[in-house]
């Protein structure tokens, strides 16, 4: 994100969602999204946008090769080899956008509004952009929540992969937290334990191997359950362990960090 000022921000300042960490779904791109279903076309969706047809379908595959499933399928025939259309999925994933943005944005304007507490506004403003750009960005939704008295957890189903989150009994209330409610979870990946021989206890702990050491920062782990999740290095272990090694990762619930969106989107 923009290093703005916190008596300059803007409400419609960039937010970007990451899979994998890499980019994935920014305001520009829904829009290309948004033209294609409106149009039928990739042609006239990139003439709407001001870009190329190769640039359009470039960004189009880009991000079909990172989601889960299609986000716009082509049919054969027609002008530049035949129509173009979002899946049902495709919709969804642009309408869980905007209602991710809009609730971004709200948040920006409200820290424009207290210039009398510039130097507060612009840490909350830092805060939202490390948790804009925390490494592990999860979609998925509730499966149940439970209660443990002063402290609930929330059990989540994210794409197959069984994550609790533990959040206090008001922070349930006020995210309207309930089965089959779209989430996204957050993790930094500073706060994710990986182990090479030790096996944790407690919940959150998966088993997975290192796909690629990457940089000295980061660790890519493909958990069992298919899922990618980074973290910053290896507990057990003096140097990070090298590709194609199996490991444990463990995640404390009380790391995980929710925000919600619009519960009619389900994923």
């Amino acid at each position: 994100m923009p290093d703005t000022p916190p008596t300059e921000l803007q409400a419609d300042s960039r937010f970007w969602l990451e899979r994998e960490g890499r980019p994935f779904l920014g305001h520009s791109r829904a829009e290309l999204l948004e033209h294609i279903d409106a149009t039928g076309s990739i042609a006239e969706a990139a003439r709407a946008m001001g870009m190329s047809y190769k640039n359009a379908w470039d960004t189009v595959d880009a991000m079909n090769n990172l989601a889960e499933e299609a986000l716009v399928e082509r049919q054969k025939g027609g002008r530049h080899g035949g129509g173009s259309s979002l899946t049902e999925y495709g919709r969804r994933a642009v309408g869980l956008f905007r209602e991710l943005e809009r609730i971004h944005a709200r948040l920006l304007s409200a820290l424009a509004e207290r210039r009398s507490e510039a130097a507060e506004a612009q840490a909350l403003y830092l805060r939202l952009g490390l948790t804009v750009s925390a490494s592990n960005q999860l979609l998925g939704r509730v499966r149940e929540v439970l209660d443990n008295g002063r402290r609930h957890d929330v059990v989540l189903d994210i794409g197959g992969l069984p994550l609790r989150a533990r959040l206090t009994r008001s922070a349930i209330s006020r995210l309207s937290l309930a089965p089959e409610r779209a989430v996204m979870a957050l993790i930094k990946a500073t706060t994710i334990k990986v182990y090479r021989h030790d096996i944790p206890q407690g919940d959150n702990v998966f088993r997975g191997v290192i796909e690629s050491d990457g940089d000295s920062d980061h660790l890519a782990i493909r958990l069992n359950q298919g899922r990618v999740v980074y973290a910053t290095g290896c507990v057990d272990a003096p140097r990070p362990p090298a590709a194609g090694t199996a490991v444990w990762v463990s995640i404390d619930p009380e790391d995980v960090m929710l925000a919600v969106a619009d519960p009619a989107l389900p994923l």
